[in-house]
């Protein structure tokens, strides 16, 4: 017999942005949610994030910005 906690996906998003579906319109954005949701019920995919013009993906684009918001000077 399955447990509560078995059947449960418990998940915690910060900074989060809220889009229609199909239209990917912007609806609203969070600073945080928590989802609890049932196990049969929930897909996580995970996404290869797309490069920009420089060919650069999000975490590169976020390692070449130091805290100020300054480009870092590529030596």
């Amino acid at each position: 017999m399955a447990t509560e906690i078995d059947a449960v996906r418990e998940l915690t998003l910060r900074n989060v942005t809220v889009y229609t579906y199909p239209e990917s319109e912007e609806m609203y954005t969070l600073d945080y949610i928590y989802l609890s949701l049932a196990k049969d019920d929930v897909i996580i995919e995970n996404l290869k994030p797309e490069p920009n013009e420089q060919g650069q993906t999000p975490d590169q684009r976020d390692s070449a910005t130091d805290r100020g918001g300054e480009e870092r000077a590529n030596h």
